[in-house]
């Protein structure tokens, strides 16, 4: 296997042809396994072009695995300490490696971060690998390398959980519900019927995208998201990156907008991505003047409806762990961080410095 490194945009573009046919060949292809994924995050500059490297691993000339990483420096007690991490934001919430499934049992992450630090020159005393679920490419070959060894000092600690919605006929998806849901369900829907002119759509083609993205842009900043400046278009730059998915994905038939209408007004809306055999919902917002119809959680329910006909969709992955996601009895993925750190000075101190931070938590009780 020979390893290559690939920096910024000019990198990740003459990745695209490979790295698409590599993510074809995924078993559970998620979000953030896409080319077009990263690619919106470095070109929004959500994160920095010019931190941003993928190193490649070949079998030939086939492409066999690809980590996606940053570079950070971070200071303990005064020493620069030199970071290789998966990118992770508010936007980004989860992080993986992309790795054909018949290179998975052999991928030996810690001889490429040793190439990558020796033979191609990129240094590092810390590589930080999360937050990654449960069932991820990376948390499979972390348990592959726990005893391997290797000159590193690894730490892996489950962080929180992430919700999905296993999709079922609607009547059983119902019935999982909890009982003051459910009350709660039938009292919205009947005061949203009391309402003329009430209707849902769905934005799927790049024309209704473009068409949909502005109303759910102003819908979704329309509330306690815009005034806490936390809303998509309060930031040019989130504004960008999911502009960016929109129309790269949009013509794939991997991004939707839902949107509850009244009238020309939009009640509510949701911004989503389909991969594989999951609808992530990513953004949801609603006008709060119709607060009393609920009708952010009645658009979700009508798009459960609706999945609940497509034999394709297995799941609606709500991504977070928030509280009011638990009335629609989600199923739980346990969500982890690694870090691999060099057993020298800086990758110690690190190491030192996290053990005691994780061991301050548990003892406060402020652990996952």
């Amino acid at each position: 296997m020979r390893i290559g490194v690939f920096y910024g945009l000019a990198g990740i573009d003459a990745l695209a042809a490979d790295w698409r046919a590599l993510f074809d060949q995924l078993d559970r292809p998620g979000y953030v396994h896409l080319w077009e994924w990263h690619r919106c995050y470095l070109e929004s500059e959500l994160f920095d072009p010019e931190s941003a490297l993928f190193c490649a691993a070949y079998d030939g000339d086939r492409l066999m695995a690809v980590l996606p990483l940053l570079r950070e420096v971070k200071s303990l007690l005064g020493v620069p300490v030199r970071l290789l991490v998966l990118p992770l934001n508010s936007h980004t919430p989860h992080a993986d490696i992309i790795a054909d499934p018949r290179a998975q049992a052999d991928l030996d992450l810690p001889r490429i971060l040793h190439l990558l630090r020796t033979d191609l020159g990129e240094p590092w005393d810390v590589v930080r690998l999360g937050l990654t679920l449960e069932d991820s490419i990376l948390n499979a070959a972390m348990r592959e390398m726990r005893n391997s060894g290797r000159n590193l000092l690894t730490m892996t600690y489950q962080e929180s959980t992430s919700n999905a919605i296993k999709i079922a006929p609607y009547d059983e998806m119902f019935a999982r519900f909890s009982r003051n849901f459910r009350g709660s369900l039938r009292n919205a829907r009947n005061r949203l019927a009391k309402l003329e002119g009430v209707e849902f759509r769905v934005a799927r083609s790049p024309a209704e995208l473009e068409e949909a993205f502005p109303r759910f842009l102003a819908v979704e900043a329309s509330g306690w998201k815009g005034k806490a400046g936390t809303a998509i278009q309060c930031d040019s730059r989130h504004q960008a990156f999911y502009s960016g998915y929109v129309k790269h994905l949009g013509p794939k038939g991997r991004c939707r907008i839902d949107l509850l209408m009244h009238g020309k007004r939009v009640m509510a809306g949701q911004l989503a991505l389909v991969v594989g055999d999951r609808l992530y919902s990513f953004k949801i917002g609603y006008d709060e003047s119709y607060k009393r119809e609920a009708p952010g959680t009645l658009l979700q329910e009508r798009v459960l409806q609706e999945l609940a006909e497509d034999p394709h969709i297995r799941y609606m992955d709500l991504i977070s762990n928030q509280k009011a996601q638990q009335h629609w009895r989600p199923l739980h993925r346990r969500v982890f961080m690694h870090y691999l750190c060099r057993a020298a000075p800086r990758g110690a101190l690190f190491w030192v410095a996290m053990r005691t931070r994780h061991a301050w938590r548990f003892a406060t009780g402020k652990a996952s």
